[in-house]
């Protein structure tokens, strides 16, 4: 039963963690994917583990026959994996939308629970199950401590191997089957006896007839065809930035990124703006600098002017590789052009790296909806930039804006994009309309530019036009709307400069986001943006109070442990959104290294746990270890914000080495040491004052989870948006000393009683 226990213990970890990347990564393509989406979903995912774990593992004790528990819940993984994997690619057709239309949070929700509670119930009873199972002649909390270890191991294992070689090479439906006869197999070599052993052998003889007969191929097909149901698909591929499909309407192409609408070819208006507005404000642009979007028409159109080079980057290959096997005959054309140097690579880490300057830079980029696409609106890009450029150089920036009128929420977020621009540049024009640029430079002859200026320089030049003409020009850039504009981004109030460790932008975007859906949470979220930083803190001054009372009664003697796991949850989670979201912003988005930044928390953990548990039943004391592994998660996030300002100091003047981006590998390590030695020593106290090996595991990893839970979503949405990465960091410091006074008083009233 010992290798049963060790091996189930080890597909699971390796099942939660890939399956979690698997199937968010696929409901990310189907809603929105900003990093409220993402907190949402990942809530989720916890919520639905951690009620598996503490309500489901009540009942594991009463269970009569465990390893055909084991097996069942096995098998049951096995067949749920591959449904829920189509599912989630599919669960949109349930809802009245259209392909690439941003989805309300209602909907978000809902579907998400629907294809995550149940292989998640799943998933945390089979930890307690595990834990309840696992042979008698250890003790319990050793037990525990074990299936922990053994988990976080295969987690280890399973997010290394899917983020460095699987997810080049497997489709997602590939994925789930393998996941799913990975636990098949695990039950087939748990099962003791030849009754049990039926279960998973037919589900297995099952699976390789489906196989054989091509079923992961077809269910592709099937998924991919529903997503896009009464559409004409040219292109869909995965890459590892994402999923690339393209929407055929006649002549016209329309790009998707990760299910939203990235760019249409037929909009030649667009096009021209972004284009010649930026080109033709700079009275004599040689080179060129264009981030993103080039196949759209952008590129073509730049290169109607007399300039010497463009150098155009993009972060996904695939989007240039979708052009060219789809015939896009403007599109290819300019990128055979002589002039034009296509480069493959994040926008931020080619400014710093290159050596080249510029006349023209123009970011055209999706909005800042994202915390990833906020890093190309800051005050640190802004001057990286401004370094990139001539001196008479001018920047090109555009957010999507209304025709006319601006809501409060609007008004904050291009006031916060103008301001911050404003602290780069000495003069910023701005062009409004439903979608706005801005334009910035150090040239006081920017100011000088109105749209006659414009109309002279592109009759001078001799450019054919469809849009940018004398009957269009006057009417976007009259100046009486211009000072509308500037008027009505002057009223916003208590709004912040955008900056890397502040991404306001992001937040400010995602508020406006919501009230197209005429969210409460838009308001609610504008009014939390408004408090002073102090009112962030009473959330954590009322779980004190809440704690006090029982810390100092008799009754429950324990809650200091369980509310040190509980924020030990809270903070780790938010550890790791401020690595990543850090790295990020230094580095870029490159995957491969942010799966091992995700790998490297569970590698932590284990080894934690592992050095732990080989002590536990030694402990003489295991309160006062527990009080000292407090004390380092107070530390912890202290000297995190000090390593990441001065990071941040030092990726302002150049790129960080190599030895610097390893460093954010190993920063989760420590965060989960930490971790992974206070879950076995909370179970070894709780342990000792009640029973039941299963119902102590699902009641800590609920606990724990359900923290995880609480900084998954505070971290990504408000705290590292409002606060800051620093404040954040703080305010898990605030958490974590809370729940070790919590401690210390408990210490004090078992003295003083006794």
């Amino acid at each position: 039963m010992k290798r049963a226990v060790i091996l189930s213990s080890a597909v699971l970890g390796t099942t939660a963690i890939v399956s979690q990347i698997v199937i968010l990564r696929e409901l990310l393509v189907i809603f929105y994917g900003n990093e409220l989406s993402i907190g949402l979903m990942l809530a989720s995912w916890l919520i639905w583990v951690a009620a598996g774990s503490w309500i489901l593992g009540r009942f594991t004790e009463r269970l009569v026959r465990k390893p055909l528990s084991i097996v069942a819940a096995q098998a049951s993984a096995a067949v749920l994996i591959p449904v829920l994997v189509f599912l989630s690619r599919t669960i949109k057709n349930i809802f009245p939308l259209s392909p690439g239309e941003i989805v309300g949070i209602a909907p978000m929700l809902l579907s998400s629970s629907i294809v995550l509670a149940p292989l998640c119930l799943i998933l945390g009873f089979t930890f307690s199950l595990l834990c309840a199972s696992y042979p008698k002649g250890t003790a319990s909390a050793e037990r525990i401590g074990l299936v922990y270890i053994l988990e976080a191991v295969g987690s280890t294992f399973g997010g290394l191997v899917f983020s460095l070689i699987l997810i080049r090479f497997l489709t997602p439906t590939q994925t789930g089957f393998l996941l799913g006869g990975l636990n098949l197999i695990a039950g087939l070599l748990s099962a003791h006896t030849i009754r049990v052993r039926l279960i998973p052998a037919t589900l297995l003889t099952a699976y390789i007839i489906a196989l054989a007969l091509g079923a992961t191929g077809k269910l592709e097909e099937l998924a991919i065809s529903n997503r896009w149901k009464g559409l004409e698909l040219v292109f869909n591929d995965d890459s590892i930035y994402g999923n690339v499909a393209v929407i055929s309407l006649g002549e016209e192409k329309t790009f998707y990124e990760n299910g939203l609408l990235a760019f249409s070819t037929g909009q030649r208006r667009s096009a021209e703006e972004t284009a010649h507005i930026p080109l033709l404000a700079h009275s004599d642009p040689e080179d060129v600098l264009l981030l993103g979007g080039g196949v759209s028409g952008v590129l073509s159109e730049i290169l109607k002017h007399p300039i010497e080079s463009v150098t155009y980057v993009e972060l996904d290959p695939m989007i240039v590789d979708a052009a060219r096997k789809l015939s896009l005959k403007r599109a290819n054309e300019a990128i055979r052009d002589r002039r034009v140097e296509v480069v493959y690579d994040d926008g931020r880490r080619f400014i710093k790296l290159s050596k080249a300057r510029y006349d023209v830079v123009i970011s055209n980029l999706p909005d800042p909806l994202t915390a990833l696409v906020n890093r190309f609106y800051s005050v640190e890009y802004f001057k990286e930039v401004k370094r990139a450029m001539r001196p008479h150089g001018v920047l090109s920036v555009g957010v999507t804006s209304s025709e006319n009128f601006l809501n409060p929420e609007q008004q904050k977020f291009l006031a916060s994009i103008y301001q911050t621009l404003n602290c780069c540049f000495d003069y910023v024009l701005l062009v409004p309309g439903d979608y706005t640029y801005f334009l910035a430079s150090d040239d006081p002859q920017l100011e000088t530019v109105t749209y006659q200026t414009l109309l002279d320089r592109i009759s001078k030049l001799g450019i054919s036009t469809g849009f940018i003409t004398d009957g269009y020009l006057p009417y976007r850039m009259d100046p009486g709307r211009i000072l509308f504009f500037l008027s009505s981004i002057k009223q916003a109030e208590k709004f912040a400069i955008n900056t890397d460790l502040r991404p306001a932008g992001y937040f400010y975007g995602t508020v406006t986001w919501l009230t197209r859906f005429r969210s409460r949470s838009a308001s609610l979220l504008s009014r939390i943006s408004s408090l002073r930083p102090l009112w962030h803190v009473l959330p954590f001054g009322l779980l004190f109070l809440a704690l006090i009372y029982p810390t100092l009664s008799r009754r429950e003697p324990n809650s200091p442990i369980v509310a040190a796991v509980f924020t030990t949850g809270y903070s780790e989670m938010v550890f790791q959104v401020v690595v990543i979201f850090c790295f990020q912003a230094f580095f870029g988005y490159l995957y491969f290294r942010l799966g091992v930044i995700l790998t490297s928390f569970m590698i932590g953990l284990a080894l934690g746990a592992l050095i732990i548990n080989r002590k536990l039943s030694a402990l003489a004391d295991p309160r006062n270890l527990f009080m000292k592994i407090q004390m380092g998660m107070c530390v912890y996030p202290v000297f995190l914000a000090i390593f990441l300002l001065w990071v941040s100091r030092v990726s302002q003047v150049h790129a960080v080495p190599y030895k610097g981006q390893l460093a954010f590998a190993f920063l989760p390590i420590i965060a989960g040491f930490l971790g992974g030695v206070q879950f076995p020593l909370a179970a070894r106290i709780l342990f000792a004052e009640s029973g039941g090996t299963g119902k102590v595991a699902g009641y800590l990893y609920g606990v724990d989870l359900l923290g995880s839970c609480l900084g998954a979503v505070l971290a990504s949405t408000i705290l590292i948006p409002i606060l800051g990465v620093v404040g954040t960091c703080m305010l898990a410091f605030v958490a974590s000393v809370t729940a070790l006074l919590l401690i210390l008083l408990s210490r004090v009233r078992q003295k003083l009683w006794h």
